[in-house]
């Protein structure tokens, strides 16, 4: 009732896909979630920046969350490619970078 080399490494492979399969669906709720909490963050801080805070740098700022809130909000974890997933990532990533002197103006950090 031994596995013969063929069954043995046909189960490494499968376990190896699986595990790749596996780290990208962490990787993907992971991200989504990191997501959720800038955008509270920054929908936090646009409440409580202060008025005389720059106009433009505001509504950059502002369409930057729009962008990520409609990316995130239509995508569904099981269905994210790696594509997907990056786009969510630069995404956030220019948000994260046009709303750093928002979110100190505000006190949140």
């Amino acid at each position: 009732d031994r596995m013969s080399d063929a069954e043995i490494n046909a189960a490494i492979n499968d376990a190896e896909m699986y595990a790749s399969q596996d780290q990208f669906r962490r990787d993907t709720f992971t991200v989504l979630s990191e997501a959720g909490v800038l955008i509270g963050k920054v929908d936090n801080a646009m409440h409580n920046v202060p008025k005389d805070f720059d106009k433009d740098a505001k509504k950059r700022v502002k369409s930057d969350l729009e962008e990520l809130r409609k990316l995130t909000t239509k995508m569904k974890p099981e269905n994210m490619t790696e594509s997907d997933l990056a786009d969510v990532r630069g995404t956030m990533q220019r948000l994260q970078d046009s709303s750093e002197n928002l979110l100190r103006a505000a006190g949140i950090s």
